[in-house]
């Protein structure tokens, strides 16, 4: 059973152009002609749009058929010396998925649903757009740097956690965490500078005092004296009922 071609034009661009598409049955001619034409990711496309019925009748034979389709076109890609089409045709071998193979051919639905099991397809249905799958990233990435006892790699992950999730519910203690990893592994003025962005980003914190004691140290550590001075006067003003000698931990 095939869809009856719409009037497309896509030159090897059809699987971009299926996802722009909102109505749902165009999308699917797109797919198929790509899928016709040899894009890979549109067979698989075409695949999912006939097994969950989207825009076309459901019909999981066809599916199978254009699933199958697509697995060739990636072995012949990966024949050719792709790199990705062989990372794709690998995983299918090991793990006899389909929707593995869904996922390396960027079905958004396929790659949520690996993800829920599999922090290894979280990052790439994040990527596609899944807000599941951010969350779940997130989660993971924050859970990896809490455990993780090397001070250097907890530095590094607190820092790609916040450069990626700015507005995650993590992202005080991360800034945080990642400050004072950078201060143990002796990374001192990427630490101070991670102290002040925490103040400035948080001064109502509960930490922000401890911060600019973490500053003034951070500064006289630098042979900054100025700077530490500074930095303990307005401990002083800021927070007044903390004090300068307060524990910094």
């Amino acid at each position: 059973m095939s869809l009856a071609l719409w009037a497309v034009e896509c030159e090897g661009n059809c699987y971009a152009l299926g996802r722009q598409q909102i109505d749902r049955t165009q999308a699917a001619a797109y797919y198929q002609v790509g899928c016709d034409g040899g894009e890979p990711s549109a067979c698989f496309a075409l695949a999912d749009a006939y097994f969950r019925a989207s825009g076309v009748p459901n019909d999981h034979s066809y599916a199978t058929e254009m699933r199958a389709r697509g697995l060739t076109l990636f072995e012949d890609r990966c024949t050719s010396g792709n790199g990705s089409a062989c990372a794709a045709v690998d995983a299918y071998r090991v793990d006899e998925d389909w929707e593995i193979l869904f996922c390396e051919a960027e079905i958004l639905a396929s790659c949520a649903r690996l993800a829920e099991d599999s922090v290894l397809y979280q990052e790439k249905a994040c990527r596609l757009g899944d807000r599941r799958g951010c969350s779940l990233w997130e989660k993971s990435l924050w859970e990896a740097a809490l455990a993780t006892e090397d001070r250097r790699q907890a530095a590094d992950q607190y820092e790609h956690l916040v450069l990626l999730f700015p507005h995650s519910e993590h992202r005080p203690l991360a800034l945080w965490n990642m400050a004072n990893a950078q201060w143990d592994v002796g990374r001192i003025e990427l630490a101070l500078g991670s102290w002040e962005r925490f103040l400035k980003e948080y001064p109502s914190h509960e930490k922000a005092p401890q911060a600019l004691v973490k500053i003034a140290r951070a500064h006289e550590s630098l042979n900054q004296l100025e700077q530490a001075r500074a930095a303990r006067e307005q401990l002083k003003v800021s927070y007044p009922g903390y004090g300068a000698s307060a524990p910094a931990e």
